[in-house]
């Protein structure tokens, strides 16, 4: 077995391990690292001109964001859930022009929403 195959295999045992002792207020944070990581990942391929990795990486980046945003309960008396729900949308269509443009500075701005996002979150984590 390649290391590459070999690390593919660990990170994928880790997140599953990771997962299956999660609470609902963990999961969402492993969401926000899987889509924090997929997009550095997809920046790092774009300088490097891998458009197939980039490719990838973006999809990924693509369906977290969407499962984040249909994780929201837009029932709860708030209008935080709909204020998610614009931000989430600005940021995958941010992605999606990020990814036809080949422009970084569009993945850029949605990891810096990402991270004030997923702090945000964490600190509700805590008080949970």
């Amino acid at each position: 077995m390649y290391k590459k195959e070999k690390l593919s295999l660990y990170k994928q045992v880790d997140i599953d391990a990771r997962i299956e002792c999660a609470s609902p207020h963990q999961l969402i944070v492993i969401l926000f690292d899987g889509v924090i990581s997929s997009l550095n990942s997809a920046i790092f391929a774009m300088k490097n001109g891998d458009i197939y990795v980039k490719s990838q990486h973006i999809t990924r980046a693509y369906h977290i964001l969407t499962e984040l945003r249909a994780s929201l309960d837009m029932n709860v008396d708030s209008d935080l859930p709909h204020q998610l729900d614009r931000l989430y949308d600005y940021m995958l269509r941010r992605v999606l022009e990020a990814h036809a443009e080949n422009n970084e500075t569009f993945l850029l701005e949605v990891l810096e929403l990402l991270n004030t996002i997923k702090l945000g979150w964490e600190g509700i984590s805590d008080q949970v």
